[in-house]
């Protein structure tokens, strides 16, 4: 069988040595998750272990805990754990690709520096506003599909193409939503 990464969602088994590559590089590890990721991969947003409610706080760090194969689709998944001891399970799969649904704490702790806590956590929310930069949209919102740009007297503005939304920036300074 020939591995391709185009076609990770569907392939067929899981290489123990990616498993345990992979377990050697998250166990232990803090990160932060969008809260997208987080409501959707809790689901029903019970605990695992306890079966009560989680309530999930934007920016909190989630400790690593065990990776391990969910034995429904048989693929892997992170088992976290809170700072009051709360567990949950979220899928690898697009955990970590370019869509940004996962920071490792350092990177967590850069970014919040770099744009303060306010637009960080409207980051994680998936949200943009007037004011943001290109950086914060894209980790926010992920590529655009399409990139349009205008040069005039020293001015440069982009129009970034989404399923349903545009995006207007005026050097480089998000200024419009459509």
């Amino acid at each position: 069988y020939e591995y391709s990464t185009e076609f990770k969602h569907s392939f067929p088994f899981i290489v123990v040595g990616f498993y345990e590559k992979q377990k050697n590089l998250l166990i232990g590890k803090d990160f932060v998750f969008t809260d997208r990721l987080l409501e959707v991969s809790t689901g029903s947003g019970l605990d695992i272990l306890t079966g009560k409610p989680i309530t999930i706080k934007t920016g909190e760090k989630w400790k690593c805990k065990d990776l391990t194969i969910e034995e429904k689709y048989y693929t892997l998944a992170l088992i976290l754990e809170n700072s009051i001891g709360e567990t949950t399970t979220v899928s690898f799969d697009g955990t970590f690709d370019d869509r940004k649904f996962a920071y490792t704490s350092e990177q967590a702790d850069k970014y919040l520096s770099k744009f303060g806590s306010e637009k960080f956590h409207l980051i994680l929310q998936g949200k943009v506003r007037i004011g943001m930069t290109k950086e914060m949209c894209k980790l926010s919102w992920g590529e655009p599909k399409d990139v349009n740009s205008t040069i005039s007297a020293g001015n440069k503005s982009e129009q970034w193409v989404y399923e349903e939304n545009y995006l207007y920036f005026d050097n480089g300074i998000l200024k419009t939503i459509q």
